[in-house]
């Protein structure tokens, strides 16, 4: 089709970036031709009459409610409302990669050998028909039944005249036959690149009846069937700078150090991009973001916002009520008022106005000016959502708020000239400096996700595109990223559980394993005998004998000074340590349900019936999967302790008090203790103390190194009831009693120890064994 003289010109690219770029070849005082994205023009060259485009709310409603048929339960998909919203993603995927293909369901069953997905492909069709069906009902057009109904914008298309397309990667059939319907209107141009990595490409091309070659750039005719020109690609081999780290942050390091260097050496910081294989990382480049020089063309996730914070918090702690729950909540400032009224109503059906009133009172808390609008335009989409679903309880109302919430972003504007960006953005783009992260196994290329419905067998019989196609088209894009670039920075982590890319060996690229305390170096700059608190620590005094005094408090101070001075002068609450918490918590349990069974009278006397009111003491509702398992474990250890106590019940021992706490004058000090348990005999008392862990290590300590004086405080408290006969620590495991034979001695070093503690303290040294700070959680305040 000849081009007419008046004829206007609009360019077509892959995406926003490649626009802004043809953009900016221009002067400012030129008429600029059009330019616009791929997506633009696909949605604007068509025109569907009397159908609104369905949204994704009534996207999910329309096939939830498709998917209520019995033969529906063969998919084994959960039919549960939030369960069904992520599983959902699936037969959409499978029904919108048939419809971009034209493709029907009943041709996939041709090739389906060895009748491996019938059964499947029958409830799928069934389910398209009445997702469709309801589609219809509701005047809505979806991309499964696009194909169908639209017809040519043509006064649209003759307005942008002829069509110049830059394309990279390759076209689906949709595509393909929309494209040729507007060649047959206007003039259309298409330009593109061909090599190994998107010869999928050829195969599109050769059925319209071009003949094309690998490793060439064309611009082809579609209107009139003819290549305009074709230039062969002269080999080039990628230069690159390539590091491996053993930990992912030290990447950023990288990062940063390679802007600066490129910038040195000439580069505009307009003209440099780091590359995310997995853009999670942008949240680490944020952090150390300290300048700003950074745009995030991703944005920023709401999930990383104030309001989402809190709903998670709020959603965790009405679930668990643990104390890492209750702290969270404290810190991100929900109310006691906010919780009431969420409390009573968690696992009730909610109206959708009260859940809306909710988060608006927790958006009100503190949200940032830049994120309001964006918040209330997502609260007000919710509310229409929401006065559908009136089975839903306050529950599962947050929880799908905060999955939408999670897949809203913001955008960056503060200002940053270096990009950063996913490598679907890069396509089309040019820039002189690119610089690649994570370019690790795992994410370069990316593997697709489990596709459900179709093996690799049947794709490619059916010429749907398979695992390889998609992750060639992946190296294709970073193949022209580095082609195109002057300097190319590359790193990757590689440690037990990840490698660097396979796809280096493919590129020609070696690497180097760098050390990362040099990259770490621009992460941090750590000053080696600077502490803030050092100064403060000297000037500190502080007397034993103005407050209580625990054995504990004790052996935190003659362990470690520093410590001390942390925990009970600075009274900083410790970190909490996965591990150490959960012992704690199955220890706390134990005593707990120790002190309730024991309330109740003469119930050692029967070791079966005191181990049945321990198990239900024990196991309860609340406790989760690992502790339950541990819990289990706990009662099969008990059977010689309660074999242990009906011994002791026979010899006339009684259980006198439980998990009392007491107070004494000891040496001018005000000692203080909580006693897990007292028997009694003939009116002495026996002193017993609880222990889950290593008791034989509390006992062996030599008297000259000795810092556990927990029995012998124990001791001197419960002397003021009557006299004791015994102090004990009892091993739940074992079910024996290690009685306390030091105790002389030890009472004795406790005097003069407390002798010397008399004057108020003024000595917060650290102490001399470094193997005292290998569990310390203030051991980084000290710098060690």
């Amino acid at each position: 089709m000849p081009r007419e003289n008046d004829q206007p010109m609009t360019r077509v690219f892959s995406t926003n970036r490649g626009v802004r770029e043809f953009y900016q070849g221009f002067s400012i005082n030129t008429i600029l031709p059009k330019a616009i994205t791929i997506s633009d023009f696909e949605s604007k060259a068509i025109l569907v009459k009397n159908r609104s485009f369905i949204d994704k709310e009534n996207r999910f409603l329309l096939m939830r409610e498709a998917a209520n048929f019995k033969e529906f339960e063969k998919l084994q998909l959960d039919s549960d409302f939030l369960i069904f919203l992520n599983h959902s993603q699936y037969l959409f995927k499978f029904f919108d990669e048939l419809a971009s293909e034209n493709i029907e369901i009943e041709s996939l069953r041709e090739f389906d050998t060895y009748a491996l997905f019938d059964e499947h492909l029958d409830v799928l069709e069934d389910l398209k028909q009445r997702y469709m069906k309801l589609l219809d009902e509701n005047s809505f057009v979806d991309r499964v039944n696009l194909g169908k109904l639209y017809t040519l914008n043509e006064d649209y298309l003759k307005n942008l005249g002829e069509i110049h397309m830059r394309l990279d990667g390759f076209l689906s059939r949709y595509e393909t036959t929309l494209f040729q319907k507007c060649s047959k209107l206007i003039p259309f141009y298409i330009d593109f690149e061909l090599n190994k990595y998107n010869k999928k490409s050829i195969n599109i091309f050769e059925k319209l009846g071009f003949e094309l070659k690998e490793n060439c750039r064309y611009k082809i005719d579609l209107s009139n069937g003819k290549i305009l020109t074709c230039e062969d690609i002269k080999k080039e081999n990628i230069e690159a700078e390539v590091k491996i780290f053993n930990t992912r942050v030290s990447q950023i390091g990288f990062v940063n150090s390679n802007i600066a260097k490129f910038i040195d050496d000439g580069l505009m910081p307009e003209n440099i991009a780091v590359v995310l294989p997995d853009e999670s990382l942008a949240v680490y480049l944020k952090e150390f973001d300290t300048y700003n020089n950074l745009n995030f063309a991703m944005g920023f996730s709401l999930k990383n916002s104030n309001l989402y914070k809190r709903v998670e918090a709020i959603s965790l702690y009405q679930n668990t009520n643990e104390n890492e729950e209750k702290c969270r909540i404290k810190r991100v400032g929900i109310s006691q008022d906010i919780l009431k009224h969420i409390k009573g109503n968690w696992k009730k059906k909610t109206p959708y106005a009260k859940t809306i009133s909710l988060i608006n009172e927790i958006l009100e808390l503190d949200a940032r000016e830049s994120e309001q609008e964006i918040f209330k335009e997502e609260i007000f989409r919710f509310s229409k959502f929401l006065s559908r679903l009136d089975f839903l309880n306050l529950e599962q109302h947050f929880k799908l708020f905060m999955k939408r919430l999670k897949e809203r972003s913001q955008d960056d504007i503060r200002g940053g000239k270096i990009t950063v960006m996913g490598l679907l953005e890069t396509r089309g783009a040019n820039f002189e400096g690119v610089i690649v992260p994570d370019f690790s196994d795992e994410f370069v290329p990316r593997r697709s996700g489990k596709d459900l419905f179709l093996n690799t067998q049947i794709r490619k019989r059916v010429d749907l595109p398979t695992k390889k196609d998609r992750e060639d088209l992946q190296k294709y894009y970073y193949n022209q990223l580095f082609l195109g670039a002057k300097k190319v920075a590359i790193c990757s982590v590689a440690n037990e559980t990840t490698m660097p890319s396979r796809f280096l060996d493919e590129l020609g690229l070696r690497y180097e394993v760098s050390p990362t305390s040099i990259y770490n170096s621009v992460l941090f700059n750590k000053r080696e005998n600077f502490t803030p608190i050092v100064g403060e620590i000297k000037n500190t005094s502080y007397s034993l004998k103005n407050s209580d005094l625990t054995a504990t408090k004790l052996n935190t101070l003659l362990t470690c000074r520093r410590k001390f001075y942390f925990r009970y002068i600075k009274r900083l609450i410790e970190p909490q340590n996965i591990l150490t918490d959960s012992n704690a918590k199955i220890g706390l349990k134990l005593h707990s349900a120790l002190e309730r069974v024991f309330s109740q009278s003469d119930v050692a006397s029967n070791p079966n019936q005191l181990l049945g009111h321990l198990k239900d003491e024990l196991l309860d509702s609340k406790s989760r999967e690992l502790e339950e398992f541990e819990l289990r474990n706990w009662l099969q250890e008990l059977g010689e302790f309660v074999k242990n106590e009906k011994l002791r019940y026979e010899e006339g021992y009684r259980v006198y008090k439980n998990e009392i706490e007491l107070k004494s004058k000891f040496e001018g000090f005000n000692i203080k203790g909580k006693i897990d348990r007292i028997d009694i005999k003939d009116k002495k008392l026996y002193v017993i103390d609880y222990k889950s862990g290593n008791v034989d290590k509390l006992l062996k300590q030599k008297l000259e190194n000795e810092t556990n004086f927990q029995l012998e405080f124990y001791y001197l408290l419960a002397s003021n009831i009557a006299t004791v006969e015994e102090v004990y620590y009892y091993d739940l495991k074992s079910g024996k009693l290690m009685p306390e034979i030091m105790l002389e001695q030890k009472l004795e070093k406790l005097k003069d120890l407390l002798n010397d503690l008399k004057e108020p303290l003024r000595d917060f040294d650290m102490c001399e064994k470094h193997s005292t700070c290998v569990y310390c959680p203030y051991k980084k305040l000290c710098l060690r």
